[in-house]
């Protein structure tokens, strides 16, 4: 019995010495704090912006404002980007018709651009984010005219109408950089874009180079989209 007394008098004396911190870790696991993402991460972006396009068509090369609207939906790692803009501007192509000897000279105004791209989300350097995108976009020209207006027979005229109506709209690749600033839920930002012309010959943006757009706008955080990635 004397010998038990001594070791429950040996074990309280060592509890009592041990700090309460070590005790309470050997009753409970600790549990590491929750740490909040990245502002810029899972979030809803709307945004508008403004800047200018450079076209090429076979005939000459068009240089036009370009004003649009923008959805960004950011992830960890990648974000989509859905917008739509409109260039405005007059212009002229050329067309080449089945049954006709020479190309179609027509005329052409304004160009709509509705698209989508998966954008590749960088490290961010403080509350710099540059990325990079890849996308598709459909783009419309807002009126095209036969600029000849002269036909052999009313076929020929159905004919050439009917070509220059498909040829006003066309879906093409294109890529871009950007990088933007957040600045609470604000975020502005700049992106250039480039878009290949050259081989498309059913359409009337149909040069031998490359369409370029570079623009300025500003994006605004309206909340979480979720917590899971893509």
């Amino acid at each position: 019995m004397r010998s038990i007394r001594r070791s429950l008098l040996s074990l309280t004396v060592v509890a009592a010495m041990l700090p309460p911190s070590t005790v309470h870790a050997q009753q409970a696991p600790q549990v590491a704090p929750q740490v909040a993402p990245p502002k810029w991460q899972d979030s809803w972006f709307w945004g508008v912006y403004g800047g200018g396009t450079s076209l090429r068509t076979n005939v000459e090369r068009v240089n036009s404002p370009t004003a649009g609207a923008e959805w960004f939906i950011t992830r960890s790692a990648v974000a989509l980007h859905v917008f739509a803009e409109q260039s405005v501007f007059t212009s002229s192509s050329q067309l080449s018709i089945t049954g006709m000897a020479a190309p179609r000279l027509v005329s052409i105004a304004d160009l709509r651009r509705v698209g989508f791209g998966v954008a590749m989300l960088s490290p961010a350097a403080g509350d710099f984010k540059p990325y990079f995108e890849i996308g598709y976009s459909l783009n419309l020209v807002g009126t095209a005219t036969d600029s000849v207006r002269s036909y052999a027979t009313t076929a020929q005229r159905d004919s050439v109408n009917s070509a220059i109506n498909t040829a006003k709209s066309s879906g093409r690749l294109f890529g871009s950089v950007g990088a933007m600033v957040l600045m609470g839920n604000w975020a502005p930002y700049v992106q250039a874009t480039i878009m290949p012309t050259k081989g498309a010959g059913s359409s009337l943006i149909n040069g031998d180079g490359v369409g370029y757009t570079a623009s300025f706008g500003l994006r605004y955080n309206f909340g979480r989209s979720s917590d899971k990635g893509f």
